[in-house]
């Protein structure tokens, strides 16, 4: 599902013909869950002529938050990103910039994206609904209504 919510200054702004999209950002977490975008992000990217950014979030320094087990055989904090890179380019030949982002996910996210009026976010979603979204929360549901860009949402059958 592709959606977009515009920011509330874009109704304000002249309207200056179509909008091109030359980045489609992949938001990753390390998990397998996650990276279950990456097929549709990378075809998205070739079917756009635009790059393939990975990002993925950590906490800021000091959050106190454990480790998992596949973080921890991460020597470097980019390593993940780097390795998802390079299986991106030998399985759909697309060359894929990354970028490690640090804070809150949504607000990082966010952020990184808000303001490129070129950009497309991509990422998996458990699609949480009621009383478990109000307790874990839900970064794709935050970006619909925070990063101001095209949202490519993926949300697989169990």
């Amino acid at each position: 599902v592709i959606l977009y919510r515009p920011p509330v200054d874009a109704a304000a702004r002249e309207p200056s013909g179509a909008i091109r999209i030359h980045s489609v950002v992949a938001a990753l977490d390390g998990s397998e869950f996650s990276e279950r975008i990456l097929p549709f992000a990378a075809g998205i990217a070739n079917s756009l002529e635009a790059e393939l950014e990975l990002v993925q979030v950590l906490p800021a320094e000091g959050a106190g938050r454990p480790v998992t087990a596949a973080a921890s055989r991460d020597l470097l904090e980019s390593s993940y990103l780097h390795r998802q890179a390079e299986l991106i380019q030998k399985k759909y030949g697309l060359r894929a910039n990354w970028d490690v982002l640090h804070g809150k996910p949504a607000a990082a996210i966010c952020g990184h994206v808000r303001g490129r009026d070129d950009v497309m976010l991509a990422m998996t979603s458990r699609a949480r609904a009621g009383l478990e979204q109000a307790v874990f929360g839900s970064v794709a549901s935050e970006c619909v209504r925070r990063a101001g860009a095209p949202l490519l949402v993926y949300w697989p059958v169990p």
